[in-house]
């Protein structure tokens, strides 16, 4: 029997458990890299305006969704806009979503080859995506629920991995630390670093299935307050550790700074 339109409803909870994994999934990897070379001053000026501008697009999704209850970006843009306007607002998030799963898949399975399967041939650890992607058939339903078991696995050891990144850092590595002359307006890589704080473009195809579409915005504003510590720390952790210069150096530096912590419990060392 075909599940009813209430129960295909997602809560405000489970739009925060979603936003969580998008943060998760595509934060760690390509992300401090991409901020370490985006400037060579205050690293948090670019991580916050970029938050902060994700968070009025947040907030307009989420008044424009209010305004179509119970339809999804995609019928919206083809009755205000047409095909003209269905097809210029596709393309751009499709390319998003298949780079964002590109950078995950490719991120995750570089990780597996350092650390577990040092022979085994890339193309296979690449094709692990198609796992996620059976999985995802089930429904929205089964994509929640398993996004509530990974987050409650794998937030808590991220959080607890950041924490023992702090037992060598020199700080006087992170100077200037309130000085910028926007540099980073004129990289390439500052805008790249969008991608991160895009998530709530998920919104377009998911968002139909909200009980209170005008309050999108709140769960993604949490979310994205949750893990702005971690997303800091991935990038200054690297930079207080090996220097600025050196971790630019680095294809993965926060990857390269958590190879670098060691402690003799079973435990924390393999998953450092």
């Amino acid at each position: 029997m075909n599940p009813s339109n209430e129960e295909l409803k997602i809560s405000m909870p489970q739009y925060f458990v979603l936003q969580m994994m998008v943060f998760g999934a595509i934060s760690f990897h390509v992300y401090p890299w991409l901020v370490l070379q985006s400037t060579t001053q205050s690293y948090w000026i670019p991580i916050l305006i970029w938050m902060l501008l994700g968070l009025l697009g947040a907030w307009l999704f989420s008044r424009v969704l209010a305004l179509h209850k119970g339809k999804d970006a995609y019928t919206i843009t083809k009755r205000v806009l047409g095909w003209p306007g269905v097809i210029l607002f596709i393309v751009p998030l499709l390319w998003f979503m298949w780079s964002a799963m590109v950078i995950i898949v490719r991120a995750h399975s570089e990780i597996i080859s350092m650390t577990i399967l040092h022979t085994t041939p890339q193309w296979f650890l690449d094709g692990m995506i198609f796992i996620g992607v059976f999985l995802a058939f089930g429904g929205i339903g089964s994509i929640i629920r398993a996004s509530v078991l990974f987050l409650l696995v794998s937030f808590p050891l991220s959080v607890g991995l950041v924490l023992l990144g702090f037992g060598d850092l020199d700080f006087n590595l992170g100077k200037p630390w309130l000085y910028t002359n926007g540099d980073f307006l004129t990289s390439p890589k500052f805008y790249t670093t969008s991608f991160v704080w895009a998530g709530y473009l998920y919104y377009a195809a998911c968002g139909r299935y909200a009980k209170q579409p005008k309050k999108l915005w709140r769960p993604y504003t949490v979310a994205a307050l949750c893990f702005l510590p971690l997303l800091a720390a991935s990038v200054y952790q690297p930079a207080l550790t090996f220097s600025p210069e050196m971790s630019r150096i680095l294809t993965l530096p926060y990857i390269s700074k958590m190879d670098s912590v060691s402690y003799y419990w079973l435990v924390i060392e393999n998953l450092t």
